[in-house]
């Protein structure tokens, strides 16, 4: 009994350890494309460019939290504080918040599903929102999901893939 109990402490560490250190931040001019993602630290909700085009939201259980609904290449925090998806250099859709951050900003997820554009200086102590959906409405994946259009998401991944961590990261 003792050997199954470390066991499975040894095993909930050791999935909660590869949840909290998956990223969760998209910082100025870091990118999403190629089935890329950002993840929350609890697991629950993450942003993934899918392969098709689609800058989806999802739950854990595969249902949409939110879609941009738009079927571009990349995903951009963009330097200038605006998060932007683009089809090759087209831009597709925006989240209309460049310029509007005294210092830089940067795309988070949260572990209640809220998805928003902060801003901070240096040592965290004057900080702000500019923009985000939300806490989920529906965090068990029932009921409304907070998708902006009705064009259907391409098809979800079957799986939380492995976590994006650009070269910019070092963590």
């Amino acid at each position: 009994m003792k050997i199954l109990c470390i066991k499975i402490a040894l095993a909930f560490f050791v999935v909660k350890s590869s949840i909290c250190c998956a990223k969760d931040v998209l910082r100025a001019n870091e990118i999403l494309q190629n089935d890329a993602f950002i993840i929350s630290p609890n697991g629950i909700y993450f942003l993934a460019m899918q392969s098709d085009g689609s800058l989806v939201m999802y739950r854990n259980d595969g249902s949409i939290r939110y879609s941009m609904a738009k079927h571009g290449t990349v995903a951009i925090m963009q330097g200038d504080g605006n998060f932007v998806e683009y089809a090759g250099t087209t831009p597709l859709w925006n989240s209309n918040t460049a310029n509007c951050c005294p210092y830089p900003a940067y795309l988070q997820i949260y572990d209640n599903g809220d998805l928003a554009i902060n801003w901070s200086n240096s040592t965290g102590s004057f900080s702000g929102s500019v923009w985000g959906i939300g806490p989920d409405p529906a965090p068990s994946g029932t009921g409304p999901s907070g998708v902006d259009s009705l064009v259907l998401a391409g098809t979800p991944p079957s799986s939380v893939p492995n976590p994006y961590l650009p070269n910019s990261y070092a963590n």
